[in-house]
């Protein structure tokens, strides 16, 4: 894979008003969840990764050896390993003939650089089986200081682009949500609900002989290291605003799982020009507490520093922002949570 490096900064602010509030959904099924939308003409499918023997209602086979089921803040999820070449195929493709589509993964990557291994971690690959000139792919590269970089991948006939960003790295053993969307002619990437990269490429549906791997390349190689709890796919471009975002399981849900953090929804919604966010501690941690356009674009930090175990509160005030949804995300050592917030002036 060629390692070209593209940046390009979008700065179009998407304010909109919106007359219902959709709440982010909890993925927690075995097999797909497919979501119609007649005002957006939009259809999504999600992939629970939590089950070895089948996802998204397909048989899934190993590529090499079987990932491990394990329970986590927010639900069930496969354990995949670099050293024992854990990995999945599955003879399907959701996308189909879509000529636009956004791809969400919801991850935590716990890899460290192995001796001898490629520092490429492959944990989604989708191709044409019978022709490898079209292929969409999302790895992390592995740093020698235990963070990663996103990289994405697509490939056609006429076109191909990676898009990696050297100067943007992530925290490893932390949960994260990653998104690449495709939309006339361009692929984004987002990490978190924040645009990293951005740029030109043609592609072409996957739509005959389609297969999908999770967990690594499908020759097989490129080893993922960490956990996946779910894997989603939209007919169109998603803004980050309506990206889907796991929330952590309650003890009445899991009750071998326990709520490390939770985030919860700000008062008053909708708001001007003050409100207030709180979030509950199960154990003292580091916060980061950050508010989002939905362009995904930070434009407050709220928090930033060891907080306590318990419920805390921050208000937030918007004078000088335009009406408008905005997403506010709280990252603490062992979970991030996000929420949305409508702004009306």
């Amino acid at each position: 894979m060629p390692d070209s490096k593209i940046i390009i900064h979008e700065m179009k602010v998407m304010n909109r008003m919106m007359k219902t509030f959709r709440l982010l959904a909890v993925m927690g099924c075995a097999v797909a969840v497919t979501e119609l939308s007649a005002q957006t003409s939009s259809r999504s499918v999600t992939w629970a990764i939590d089950r070895t023997d089948s996802i998204g209602g397909y048989t899934a086979t190993p590529l090499r050896h079987v990932p491990q089921p394990v329970s986590t803040p927010y639900g069930r999820a496969l354990l995949f390993s670099c050293k024992d070449s854990t990995a999945l195929l599955v003879n399907a493709n959701p996308l189909g003939s879509d000529t636009a589509f956004t791809i969400e993964v919801f991850f935590r990557p716990d890899s460290t650089v192995l001796a001898g291994t490629n520092n490429e971690q492959r944990f989604l690959h989708i191709r044409n089986a019978a022709n490898d000139n079209r292929r969409i792919l999302l790895e992390i590269r592995v740093l020698q200081n235990q963070r990663w970089l996103l990289d994405t991948f697509i490939k056609s006939e006429s076109s191909n682009l990676t898009l990696v960003d050297s100067s943007t790295s992530f925290s490893i053993s932390a949960w994260h949500h990653v998104a690449m969307t495709y939309g006339n002619g361009l692929m984004r990437q987002y990490v978190d609900g924040v645009l990293v990269l951005s740029g030109g490429v043609a592609y072409l549906p996957i739509n005959s002989n389609p297969r999908t791997a999770i967990g690594s390349r499908q020759d097989p190689r490129s080893w993922f290291n960490g956990a996946i709890h779910m894997v989603k796919f939209t007919n169109r471009v998603l803004s980050p605003d309506e990206f889907t975002v796991p929330k952590t399981v309650s003890v009445a849900e899991d009750q071998s799982i326990p709520s490390v953090a939770e985030l919860h929804q700000n008062y008053p919604n909708p708001f001007n020009p003050i409100t207030n966010i709180s979030f509950t501690l199960l154990k003292p941690s580091v916060v980061k507490l950050q508010i989002f356009d939905a362009a995904g674009r930070e434009v407050s930090l709220l928090v930033d520093r060891p907080m306590p175990a318990g419920t805390s509160t921050v208000q937030f005030r918007s004078p000088i922002f335009s009406s408008g949804f905005y997403v506010y995300r709280l990252r603490t050592e062992n979970a991030v949570c996000s929420k949305k917030m409508l702004l009306i002036k």
